[in-house]
């Protein structure tokens, strides 16, 4: 059995490039049946990376992502497949544009390579939304027509949980064509060491507070940036704790709220606010600085997905607030405890004081999601992925 990735890949700075090389790293792990995994990844990647592939698996770069010229992309797949493969495709909206030349890669593919499989995860399930008098947008609508006509093509269409399945459901999809697999949990390596230690690790000046509260994750419009840093305002005075975000921005949007919350944070010794690029490693120190992980996620209306931000806390075994969006339904569902309405300044303050003052409890009650983390660990996602394979 041979599986060829079709995604974006490190070294870009990108969550669906770290996925897709933890999925093939656990797949490495776990041979069985998988006689070779190859990878087709973007060539747009940062050029003063170190990151080296891994040994045991071949990289082709064949496109450029978010400007995908599908021509040249068919001319390398040609090149790289063979009859029987598997295609597995992770798709992200903004990686591979224009739902229609997608979808004729897709065709041209399987007429002229005998017994070719296709699977498709699906990282964004888009859906029809209406808003008052307002017509759903256009390109939701075009979504959901790409959607339908990608599961007659696709031999599997994977997605991460179950309300993602039964909104594809609701839009015609075939059941029998799509599955469940959650998204992958990391377990932090670096659960043992020190707080000085992981200053150390991320070149940060230690916060002389004892109780440090970040946000896992890029900087983007929808993270909620700055609805946390107007909750802990209006409560840092009475605890000795820090807020300290570290990561870098997505888009220019993200870009904007990061530089109108710098304008913000002169002289304030309790908000660290650094703005860079942190590679598994240093994101992993990252999180286990932290006592307690905020996600104060904003709505993205008619887009579901899962938060890979909120796995890697789970696997970090810190306790977790998050809003009550479709992204973190996994936070929603197993700690409901432990979440608020979203934009909701004045809630997500008071969860933090609860969770500063009864912090024993808030470690018990996250036991729920730590446990649903182990139990959608990468390699035990590996294991269902190779179960698919199989299957198709």
């Amino acid at each position: 059995m041979r599986i060829v990735f079709l995604s974006r890949y490190p070294p870009s700075e990108c969550g669906i490039a770290e996925y897709t090389d933890m999925l093939a790293r656990s797949l490495l792990g776990r041979r069985g049946d998988l006689n070779d995994l190859v990878v087709v990844g973007n060539y747009d990647i940062p050029s003063n990376s170190t990151y080296r592939d891994p040994e045991d698996l071949k990289v082709h770069r064949c496109f450029r992502s978010g400007a995908v010229d599908y021509n040249e992309l068919y001319r390398c797949l040609k090149t790289v497949l063979s009859a029987g493969d598997i295609l597995h495709i992770q798709h992200e909206y903004s990686i591979f544009p224009s739902n229609n030349d997608f979808l004729g890669l897709l065709i041209e593919l399987k007429k002229r390579i005998k017994d070719l499989k296709i699977a498709v995860t699906l990282h964004t399930v888009r859906r029809a939304v209406y808003a008052g008098s307002l017509n759903t947008p256009k390109h939701l609508v075009e979504s959901i027509d790409f959607q339908t006509a990608l599961s007659r093509v696709a031999d599997a269409i994977i997605v991460h949980h179950p309300h993602m399945e039964m909104e594809l459901w609701f839009q015609g999809v075939n059941p029998e064509k799509i599955r469940i697999i959650p998204h992958g949990t990391p377990i932090n390596p670096l659960s043992n060491e020190s707080r000085r230690e992981l200053a150390n690790l991320l070149d940060v000046d230690l916060p002389s507070q004892s109780f440090i509260i970040g946000t896992p994750g890029f900087i983007r419009w929808d993270k909620g940036l700055d609805i946390l840093l107007e909750s802990f305002n209006s409560i840092s005075g009475k605890y000795d704790a820090a807020l300290v975000i570290i990561g870098t921005h997505q888009g220019y949007e993200g870009l904007k709220l990061y530089e109108s919350i710098q304008d913000k944070l002169s002289g304030r010794d309790n908000i660290i606010v650094i703005k860079t690029y942190l590679d598994r490693r240093r994101f992993f120190a990252y999180i286990r600085l932290l006592d307690l992980a905020v996600f104060p996620y904003r709505e993205d209306i008619g887009h579901i997905g899962i938060s890979g931000a909120l796995h890697a806390a789970m696997g970090s075994f810190i306790p977790m607030i998050c809003a009550q969006v479709p992204r973190l339904i996994e936070c929603y569902v197993g700690t409901p405890d432990l979440t608020i309405p979203p934009e909701s300044p004045g809630r997500l303050a008071s969860k933090l004081e609860w969770a500063i003052n009864n912090y024993n409890e808030a470690l018990i009650i996250s036991e729920r999601l730590w446990s649903y983390g182990i139990d959608t660990m990468w390699q035990i996602v590996a294991r269902k992925h190779l179960e698919i394979y199989e299957d198709l």
